[in-house]
């Protein structure tokens, strides 16, 4: 996540878990998607609207926990 007085990059990665490679984890950018901030307000309202839907419709959604060896 980056910014300027004009815009906002938002990177997407994947994280691949590699259980014979150490570190077992990597990570691999995917895409980078660059909004003015007027257009990220517009998603950030928008996705608030899609979660309160989906609530209404399936219940409360939970952020789940790691094990902690994760």
């Amino acid at each position: 996540l980056n910014w300027t007085a004009y815009d906002v990059n938002l990177r997407f990665s994947h994280n691949q878990r590699l259980p014979d490679i150490v570190p077992t984890n990597r990570i691999e950018h995917r895409a980078t998607v660059t909004l003015s901030w007027p257009e990220l307000k517009d998603l950030y309202q928008a996705i608030g609207v899609l979660i309160a839907r989906y609530e209404a419709a399936n219940g409360e959604l939970k952020t789940p926990s790691l094990p902690s060896n994760a």
